[in-house]
């Protein structure tokens, strides 16, 4: 088979898998539509690192008997939330391979010859649940996305395949098989599948009532800290609840489809994107407005107190500013100023500055609830800015054993901070100037429009 071009997708650092190497292996097994092969590099043997397994870190062990069926069981669990028939194009070779370190990543490469598209997946003997999942997804749309592609893989947004991992985790557990369950003939034994009426947003709920969701720039470029930890959790849960309810519109899942079709097309997803789901998002703006109204209704606000655009604007001008008092040099009279959260945060020691941020996060906290669905993520992440810097600022205070003078350490704390909100003030000058020609094309409407 002629070799044309490669193209990597690699959740660690990449490996290339043979897939010849793979057809000659004694354990290769082949899956139930033909699509997967997985065969064993070496012994698969519990490592020191499946002693893990039991002592609940999340991992599970695999063998190539286990894996084939789980590959077939995430591809039909995938096509079943796009409401597609299994018509399946690239090959997909899968080795499993001794775990080496904690945590291994999944491997994945696509590469071009000249049938089409076909891949290659190394799977570590011991992985995470969610990874192991992860990567079968992520090769399952990814060979979707090639079937229409020239030279060019296609590009897959993360929150795609980090949202639709979720959303096969929460409504098919059953589809993760591993050692320990028993194998007939048949297929796998002792599997129950998730009963139906299971809320796939239970979690999601929790966690988005406590914290608030990332907006859709942050789905759509990902930051370096969006790969781990509570922030990595942040954004799958978010991921989660976009492509759940993308999927909901009124032509959602057909929409995803030809979504998916015209990635290999395009240079990027946001091209494919709008061109599929239009109506009813024609630019990316109508897709965070209808992204923040999702997100408003999912967690359940009260819209009968909403502000105006108007007002709430004008009570986040006033929340973002603190009160200083002053006193002239001439007569001592008391007077009252305003000065921006920058200046606090550049030039007031700790003694002053933690004060005047938290009481305006308590403002910013308390008005989230009245402001239109547009203006709640930016509520939210003017407070979340402050939060962050104050508790980065203790923890250099703490390990300096200062009485709160500005240090060194907490002069580029300031900077990035300020960088953080004058960047959010510029967001919501954005939103001023949306919502008035929202306001004027209401009040002079073009001949012919409806009003």
């Amino acid at each position: 088979m002629r070799f044309l071009r490669p193209c990597l997708f690699s959740l660690a650092t990449l490996v290339v898998v043979g897939a010849a190497r793979a057809a000659d292996s004694p354990q290769v097994v082949r899956s139930v539509t033909g699509q997967f092969t997985v065969g064993a590099s070496g012994a698969v043997l519990p490592s020191a690192i499946g002693t893990q397994v039991a002592s609940g870190v999340g991992l599970i062990q695999l063998s190539p008997v286990l894996t084939v069926v789980s590959c077939e069981r995430v591809k039909t669990a995938v096509l079943r939330q796009l409401r597609l028939t299994d018509t399946w194009q690239g090959r997909v070779a899968v080795t499993v391979v001794p775990a080496t370190v904690h945590d291994q990543k999944p491997d994945i490469l696509a590469t071009l010859f000249a049938d089409g598209w076909h891949y290659q997946v190394e799977l570590p003997s011991e992985v995470r649940a969610e990874n192991f999942v992860n990567a079968l997804t992520q090769v399952v749309l990814l060979e979707m996305a090639n079937r229409r592609a020239g030279e060019h893989c296609a590009e897959l947004p993360r929150w795609l395949t980090e949202g639709m991992t979720q959303l096969v985790l929460a409504t098919e557990p059953d589809s993760i098989l591993h050692s320990g369950q028993l194998v007939s003939p048949a297929g796998v034994t002792g599997v129950h599948r998730n009963p139906r009426g299971v809320d796939p947003l239970a979690n999601v709920r929790r966690v988005l009532s406590e914290r608030p969701a990332l907006t859709f720039d942050e789905l759509s470029w990902p930051r370096a800290e969006h790969a781990r930890g509570e922030r990595l959790e942040l954004y799958q849960d978010s991921a989660l609840l976009f492509v759940h309810a993308l999927l909901r519109l009124e032509r959602g899942p057909v929409a995803m489809r030809e979504f998916l079709g015209g990635l290999g097309a395009n240079l990027n997803w946001q091209t494919s994107f709008l061109k599929t789901f239009n109506p009813p998002f024609g630019r990316l703006i109508d897709v965070e407005k209808w992204w923040a109204v999702t997100v408003a209704t999912f967690t359940g606000r009260n819209q009968w107190q909403m502000w105006s655009p108007d007002v709430a604007l004008e009570k986040l001008d006033e929340a973002v500013l603190v009160q200083v008092e002053t006193r002239t040099v001439a007569d001592g009279q008391a007077a009252r100023t305003t000065v921006r959260l920058q200046t606090v945060v550049r030039e007031w020691d700790a003694k002053r500055q933690k004060p005047a941020l938290l009481a305006a996060g308590s403002r910013l906290a308390q008005m989230r609830h009245n402001v239109p669905p547009e203006l709640v993520r930016l509520v939210d992440e003017y407070r979340v800015a402050l939060d962050e810097f104050l508790t980065r600022r203790a923890k250099v205070d703490l390990a300096a054993g200062t009485r709160g003078q500005i240090l060194p350490g907490t002069k580029q704390q300031a900077s990035d901070a300020v960088k953080r909100l004058d960047a959010l003030d510029v967001r919501r000058e954005m939103w001023r100037r949306e919502f008035s020609a929202a306001t004027a094309d209401r009040a002079n409407p073009t001949p012919g429009s409806v009003p």
